[in-house]
């Protein structure tokens, strides 16, 4: 059987996304409480590119997390806007070049 910390270490990225169940994330949490190891793992994991804050605060406290459908509303409004965005982005690069060219 794997160490803990390797369990911990496993789940970790779904913990910092708030996507474990309420027992996992208690565990987890426990686990870090005592864990140097693993917490400095649980660090450079939340200062990483990727990271969203929204899921870490909901990590922090399982008893509020949003379930399932709600985290993919979620979800899905945040690839929205992201979309929107790089959209609106291209949209006036593209604008920019028929102005420049022409």
């Amino acid at each position: 059987m794997r160490s803990r910390c390797e369990i911990v270490q496993d789940l970790l990225p779904l913990y910092v996304d708030g996507a474990v169940s309420r027992e996992t994330a208690e565990f987890v949490k426990g686990h870090l409480v005592v864990c140097a190891r693993c917490r400095a793992v649980q660090t450079r994991l939340l200062r990483s590119k990727h990271w969203n804050p929204e899921y870490a605060a909901a990590a922090e406290h399982p008893e509020q997390q949003p379930e399932g459908e709600e985290l993919f509303r979620r979800y899905i409004r945040q690839w929205k806007r992201r979309m929107g965005l790089a959209f609106a982005g291209i949209a006036s690069a593209g604008m920019a070049l028929v102005w420049w060219m022409g």
